[in-house]
């Protein structure tokens, strides 16, 4: 059993868990740096100059010290034996969860990460919001979509689909490529509406100039956002695709 395969601060002697002496010395070291307020980049940049190494071929970096500094073994369990009290344990975890930021989510982006398949960037969340703009402010551009989808033409394009998805390695420009064509192809096999445009004209017209996205005209309008080389495009409810300029 090597070392790393330990917790940083033990070591395996005779087939016994057993304290490291200088790693624990460099555990207590980053649990009260810690505590004293320094940062996981003021700790590493410390074990970088002083060590000990965290592994012989890997240097320290600031995911090793959060991987130390949230490892409750450190206090003792029937195994390993204690580097530090319960209490040093839980100051430490009051302090994390004191230092955390809370990260708000809007309902706006919970949908449009459902919408993505992913957490979108910044850029993305700006093109989509100005997407929704140039919608309402122009929601004559929302047309019915013509219905000429061959059957055997969509069953070619789920197999190309298919046979890109699991190709090593997978082209994701293409693949993406291909899911786009064939969510519109598949929407209009079933039938895309005159209706169902005018719904989404009439939710367009009466939607006021956003600032930020209307989660419920987000939802109520938008089927799937597709992102390509960092372009987003909408693919509406009616099966029409609204693109974004470079």
């Amino acid at each position: 059993m090597g070392n790393r395969k330990l917790p940083f601060g033990y070591k395996m002697v005779m087939g016994e868990i057993v304290v490291h002496p200088q790693e624990a010395q460099a555990v207590q070291s980053i649990y009260a740096r810690y505590l004293a307020g320094a940062s996981f980049n003021d700790i590493t940049d410390h074990l970088k100059e002083k060590g000990p190494p965290y592994d012989a071929d890997k240097p320290w970096n600031k995911n090793m010290v959060a991987r130390i500094l949230e490892d409750g073994r450190y206090a003792g369990t029937e195994r390993f034996p204690a580097i530090l009290s319960p209490e040093q344990m839980q100051e430490a975890a009051q302090h994390r969860s004191e230092r955390k930021p809370a990260v708000q989510i809007t309902e706006a982006q919970k949908a449009l990460r459902r919408l993505c398949n992913g957490r979108p960037s910044a850029a993305v969340e700006s093109q989509v919001l100005s997407l929704l703009n140039c919608l309402a402010a122009a929601p004559e551009q929302i047309k019915p979509q013509p219905q000429t989808v061959n059957r055997g033409e969509l069953a070619e394009m789920e197999r190309r689909f298919s046979a890109a998805l699991t190709t090593s390695p997978v082209d994701e420009d293409g693949a993406k490529e291909l899911a786009l064509r064939l969510a519109g192809m598949q929407y209009s096999s079933i039938g895309s509406s005159e209706y169902e445009s005018q719904r989404l004209r009439h939710l367009f017209t009466s939607a006021a100039p956003m600032a930020e996205i209307d989660a419920e005209l987000l939802k109520s309008t938008v089927s799937q956002v597709y992102v390509k080389k960092g372009q987003a495009s909408l693919l509406l409810k009616n099966g029409q695709i609204i693109e974004g300029r470079a």
